[in-house]
């Protein structure tokens, strides 16, 4: 049961990011978004489920910070291309 408590952090940035990324039209928002958590982590995405709670409590807005950064990034794409 502890382990669950501890991964939550981890757990809820995924699903922000995850929420994020889909409002941004990305097809395949659960798996980009475990990439972020898995890059801002420093492992590799299978391992997610492994990292320590003191790795995630930390990385939530960072992880989330990424997910808007990166929808802003395609909306600004998607402007250019429907103005060319």
């Amino acid at each position: 049961m502890a382990d669950v408590r501890h991964r939550q952090p981890l757990r809820l940035a995924i699903l922000d990011a995850e929420r994020i990324l889909s409002a941004a039209g990305i097809d395949s928002a659960r798996f980009d978004a475990e990439e972020i958590a898995a890059h801002v982590v420093g492992v590799e995405r299978m391992k997610l489920p492994l990292v320590q709670a003191q790795r995630t409590a930390s990385t939530r807005n960072v992880i989330r910070r990424l997910a808007a950064s990166t929808m802003c990034s395609i909306r600004a794409v998607s402007r250019s291309a429907s103005t060319s």
